[in-house]
């Protein structure tokens, strides 16, 4: 590797002779401890073998009564997702349902964690068949189930995606397997015994206890993970106990040591950097806030629960926004990590008084948890529910709040969100996934469950309404609870269809606009690039926007469809000719490196601002194509009207129209007609010529369909006016 003196010497001047030494000192302790902690996995069982001895008093549920009437899913959902589950059936990623069946003969984990992994193998139940929990079941590829989480090594395999078994070790099937066993001990038709379903649960958490020790597997090589699996475990398992299941006193021992084993994992592997850190270190601490508040009060468990708060506070002022979205630019990870904020602030807030303030007095700002936190930090107390107090400022749940409404404006008349930068498919927790009209698992776009998981704070009237079916994860969190509930920042918040008809709605820290006039709702791309000018899982989006008329949906974003496994395919998704906005051949609004790294990071260039914003009008500038490009959108009665200025040759511009959407090219090139459901729409402009091309969507990650793009190529230098008319 060729070192770069200049790169090294700006660093230092940026960063001054005394940070510059201490950084390279946590680098170098950072390096020590990683060699250290590998050496000894190779020589020393990773399970804790012997562990704490206040880890016998068990762990200690949220839920304290029965769940909610009002919070049981969907029964012909949870009968199938069931059956799903308990016959290893995953549909992830784009796969289709695959059964995923045990790993090859002679698979095995490293030596010394053989003896403790056959002893919890010995624990499960006869006749259960075994998951290959280290596979890529779409490729076949697999990682090594002997490799240290440090060592793997993924990206470079074309076609080998390690975000397959990252998702299924998250397990977030776990919770249909608990909804069913509620079900089945109601009485519902169809289900089986809910001791199966208990026993599936248990027998799956030990196939994975023992199939992947502590630290080794793909299943260990993303913190991230981490968190949100024994988020999952316990959720589920709590949801389980509340409809009266119970699990032998062997398998809760091995669930309790399990899930002081992930908080141990998580402590000392935070995704934690000092410039940037984003939904994987909010992962991070949301599934360790999760697992400590379900572990034994003791000074360990106390002090990483304190610690997580802390974090969570702080993250959350950066991580969200003053309007509420998250600054990921991207509507997708919005829902992840509102997701995340939300569920470990409900089981914070469920712990006994004794228990939350026993945390924060804890000292938890010791420096080992990363090297930026430091001192200890004493955080004022807020009164709740009586006499009761709390840590959380009255900013984080106006945030919380905020991020709610975010979703809620920007929803399309389908009731999906537009896919505004990176959609990787992710959620926090599956309590009840939403289910495909069509019989899939689950509609990606569609976020009405978050709402209804922040309105178990709040209980606003439009929240409710919005969520519609979703709502029994509003009777979840409002159980986890108690049923208290938090003020509106608003005082009197918008109701019914107020909310959602006025015009515009405007999120100028995203850089996102929806305005409505008539039968027209229109969403205009405008702002920052996230991740505070990294752009991670931004995309090439500036000034595009997405169009519907009549309640369907003509002009969308293309999504992101994969990310290591294709790096052609990674790039072509975010680029800015896969996005209805301008392109000019052979330049990008925001370049990027061809390097693992670089597939998520963009080079800010584009420096997009909003000029105006109007009821029916908005107009936006960037500059990453070096000469400025200036996009007017006017909505009009029956039409839209747009002016693209960019003074380059080489110029198109694109409209991305949605599968089933049906395209005819005018035979003079003038123009193309578009019909969806019985609603017609033209597409115009003076001068031409128009064409159409073949391209591609995706709905979700791993998956991909075809589509069209109509493009415009005009001539010379002038600014391009065209327009979009609804016709009779």
């Amino acid at each position: 590797m060729r070192l770069k003196p200049g790169r090294y010497w700006r660093k230092l001047r940026e960063l001054g002779p005394r940070q510059a030494v201490r950084r390279a000192r946590d680098k170098a302790e950072e390096r020590l401890t990683a060699a250290w902690r590998r050496t000894r996995a190779r020589l020393a069982p990773a399970y804790a073998t012997v562990p704490p001895a206040w880890l016998s008093a068990g762990l200690q549920p949220l839920l304290r009564g029965p769940v909610p009437a009002d919070a049981r899913p969907d029964t012909e959902a949870v009968l199938r997702l069931a059956a799903a589950a308990a016959a290893h059936r995953f549909d992830l990623l784009g796969s289709g349902p695959v059964v995923v069946g045990p790993p090859p003969p002679g698979v095995q984990v490293s030596p010394p964690n053989r003896a403790e992994s056959a002893r919890l193998r010995a624990l499960i139940s006869t006749g259960y068949r075994p998951i290959d929990w280290h596979a890529d079941f779409k490729s076949g590829h697999r990682w090594p189930a002997d490799g240290w989480h440090a060592d793997l090594n993924y990206g470079s395999t074309p076609g080998a995606d390690i975000k397959v078994p990252w998702e299924l070790s998250r397990m977030q099937h776990l919770a249909a397997l608990a909804w069913a066993s509620g079900e089945a001990r109601a009485g519902k038709e169809g289900f089986s015994a809910s001791e199966d379903y208990a026993r599936e649960f248990r027998d799956q958490i030990l196939d994975f206890l023992s199939a992947c020790p502590p630290g080794f597997g793909a299943a260990w090589g993303c913190t991230m993970d981490v968190g949100i699996r024994i988020a999952n475990w316990l959720f589920a398992w709590e949801l389980f106990r509340a409809q009266g299941a119970v699990f032998d006193s062997l398998f809760e021992d091995a669930f309790a040591r399990g899930t002081y084993e992930h908080a141990r994992h998580i402590v000392r592997n935070l995704e934690w950097g000092p410039g940037l850190r984003g939904n994987h270190y909010l992962a991070d601490i949301a599934g360790l806030c999760v697992a400590a508040c379900h572990l034994p009060p003791a000074i360990e468990s106390d002090a990483w629960l304190g610690f997580a708060v802390r974090e969570l506070i702080a993250e959350a002022r950066i991580q969200f926004l003053p309007d509420g979205a998250n600054f990921e630019a991207s509507t997708c990870y919005h829902r992840l990590s509102a997701e995340m904020l939300a569920y470990a602030t409900a089981a914070f807030l469920a712990l006994p008084d004794g228990r939350r303030e026993a945390a924060l007095a804890a000292p938890a700002a010791h420096r080992r948890h990363h090297p930026g936190f430091f001192a200890y930090r004493e955080l004022p107390g807020y009164p709740w529910a009586g006499s009761s107090r709390q840590p959380f400022p009255p900013w984080y749940f106006e945030r919380l709040e905020r991020a709610a409404e975010f979703t809620l404006d920007i929803t399309r008349p389908d009731g999906r969100v537009p896919q505004i930068g990176d959609n990787d498919s992710g959620r926090f927790l599956k309590l009840y996934p939403q289910p495909d009209p069509a019989g899939g698992s689950e509609d990606f776009l569609d976020h009405r469950h978050l709402v209804a998981a922040i309105d178990g704070f709040f209980g606003r009237a439009d929240f409710a309404a919005y969520a519609g079916r979703a709502a029994s994860e509003t009777a979840l969190v409002g159980g986890i609870l108690g049923g208290r509930r938090f003020p509106s920042y608003r005082g009197h918040p918008l109701t019914g269809s107020n909310a959602t008809a006025l015009s515009p709605r405007a999120y100028p820290d995203f850089g996102l606009y929806v305005l409505r006039r008539g039968p027209a709702w229109l969403c205009f791309r405008c702002g920052p690039i996230g991740q505070l000018g990294s752009g991670g899982h931004a995309h090439n989006d500036q000034l595009s926007f997405e169009l519907a008329v009549g309640g369907r949906v003509f002009l969308e974003d293309r999504g992101s469809y994969l990310y290591t496994a294709d790096w052609d395919a990674r790039n072509r998704f975010r680029s800015t000719a896969w996005h209805s906005t301008l392109a000019v051949a052979g330049r990008e609004q925001d370049p990027w490196e061809n390097t693992r790294p670089g597939l998520f990071m963009l080079i800010n260039r584009s420096r997009a601002a909003l000029l105006f914003l109007e009821p029916d009008r908005v107009a936006g500038r960037h500059a990453g194509f070096g000469t400025p490009h200036e996009r007017t959108l006017s909505l009009g009665e029956g039409r839209l009207d747009g002016t693209d200025v960019c003074a380059l040759p080489g110029r198109e511009v694109r409209f991305h129209f949605r599968p089933g959407v049906s395209l005819t090219l005018r035979a003079d090139g003038s123009g193309v007609d578009a019909e969806s459901g019985g609603v017609r729409i033209a597409v115009r402009a003076d001068p031409g010529p128009w064409s159409l091309a073949a391209s591609e969507t995706s709905p979700a990650y791993g998956e991909k369909a075809p589509a069209q793009v109509a493009v415009l190529a005009p001539a010379g230098e002038s600014p391009v006016k065209w327009y979009i008319e609804w016709l009779p």
